[in-house]
């Protein structure tokens, strides 16, 4: 995505991404101690991957013409 400049897409798919981690840590780290901790940036590399995945279909439409 950096290649095709989309820096927007990665910016609003981070911020989404670390709000998701932080609900979650604030969550589950009470409640599970370090493994809460350890989930839920498990949960952020989740949330990364599907939120980079929802700007995919654009970025084909835009690269393919």
């Amino acid at each position: 995505m950096i290649g095709t400049t989309r820096g927007a897409l990665m910016r609003n798919a981070m911020l989404a991404a670390l709000v998701i981690y932080l609900a979650l840590d604030l969550t589950l780290r009470p409640a599970f101690d370090a493994t809460g901790l350890w989930l839920a940036f498990l949960g952020y590399y989740v949330a990364r991957a599907g939120t980079r995945a929802g700007g995919l279909p654009g970025l084909k439409r835009a690269v393919t013409g």
